[in-house]
């Protein structure tokens, strides 16, 4: 049993010793472990080999077969993660033995997980009728970005039947109950970073050619082209989403054609202006996402929290170690809000947590959490 539990998060092993009847807990146990793998598998997948260097959408049912085998992975994840709730907890059986209280908590548990693995079994059905019809292998991005898409919904439905069916003896946070859920919130804010970093590089030189003072353009669109190919190799490239990476492949081959063509200035800034128009909405569709948002609620309200604590130091025991917590707090919120960027610009620069600093940012993430 120890060696199985070494898969489940800590929050879960102690999840599990609240329950007395043994004979429950392992059967949980059984399918908390076919939970954790599933979410592990359905993530660890990688759907980057099956796209292309062009934007192109002229694809066929030899798609289909290319990616049958991750499709066909998706459907037997789900499908074990159900049949382990269907043999531990077959449907209609109830629970008659034990305290009382213990057993109102184990049934509550156990509806959760029946009713949630309904849902799990018919969306996985759903998945592969929608991946089958001629519409869906029409286009390959839009292909790639269902697929992507609900093996998305997928294991975040699986985490929060996890989630809340732990929630029912302790109150745990998710990201300590859901397996991979801190990488999840890493990479979203990683990706965040990059895509505001970039767009950031793009307006400055875009300013520096309007003032001539920037490098010559030939140069600037080499640069930027060598840029989006090592952007396609890291995992801020996994994180993106099908469609985006479409834009992402449309504007490398743009670059490419430019450079080819020795294209004028006005093509050239036309798309460099576009591409961060792109970057910029793509931006404002990210920080929507659930995920970055209870990230930005926690770290806003933890911000808060370290403020107070600077206010209470000594001005100069507030430099160094106090003032890098709030300067790592902040840079987790790169490319959240466009004022409170610019003041982590100059904040970096003189971390020094006077009372200037201190007011500044506490209006800032009043105003953040406001939203």
């Amino acid at each position: 049993m120890d060696t199985a539990l070494a898969e489940l998060p800590i929050a879960l092993r102690r999840v599990l010793t609240e329950i007395l009847d043994l004979g429950l807990q392992e059967r949980l146990e059984q399918v908390l472990l076919a939970a954790a793998r599933a979410i592990t598998h359905l993530r660890d997948l990688d759907l980057s080999k099956y796209e292309t260097d062009t934007a192109d959408e002229d694809q066929s049912l030899e798609l289909l077969e290319m990616v049958a085998p991750v499709l066909a992975a998706t459907v037997m994840d789900v499908n074990a993660l159900v049949s382990a709730i269907d043999e531990s907890f077959p449907r209609g059986a109830r629970l008659t033995e034990g305290d009382p209280i213990d057993l109102d908590k184990a049934q509550r548990a156990v509806d959760i997980l029946r009713t949630r693995s309904a849902t799990l079994r018919s969306g996985v059905l759903q998945l592969g009728i929608q991946l089958r019809s001629p519409r869906a292998v029409a286009d390959r991005w839009n292909f790639l970005n269902h697929l992507q898409t609900a093996r998305g919904l997928l294991r975040v439905g699986i985490g929060e039947m996890v989630a809340d069916a732990a929630g029912i003896y302790a109150e745990v946070p998710r990201v300590s109950v859901i397996p991979e859920y801190q990488k999840d919130i890493d990479n979203a804010v990683g990706l965040r970073r990059t895509l505001h970093r970039l767009a950031l590089g793009l307006r400055t030189h875009l300013r520096r050619l309007g003032e001539q003072q920037s490098i010559p353009l030939p140069q600037l669109l080499a640069g930027l082209s060598e840029t989006m190919e090592k952007l396609s190799k890291t995992g801020t490239w996994r994180e993106l989403r099908a469609p985006d990476k479409k834009e992402f492949v449309k504007f490398r081959v743009q670059l490419r054609e430019l450079l080819a063509r020795h294209a004028p200035e006005g093509p050239a800034l036309e798309a460099l202006k576009g591409f961060v128009s792109f970057l910029e909405l793509l931006g404002v569709v990210i920080n929507q996402r659930e995920t970055l948002r209870t990230h930005d609620q926690a770290c806003l309200a933890e911000l808060t929290a370290q403020l107070e604590h600077l206010e209470g130091l000594p001005a100069p025991r507030r430099v160094g170690i106090p003032m890098a917590k709030v300067v790592t707090l902040c840079e987790r919120l790169r490319g959240r809000d466009e004022f409170l960027d610019a003041f982590i610009a100059g904040l970096k620069a003189t971390p020094n947590g006077d009372a200037a600093q201190i007011v500044a940012l506490r209006e800032h993430a009043q105003r953040l959490l406001m939203r």
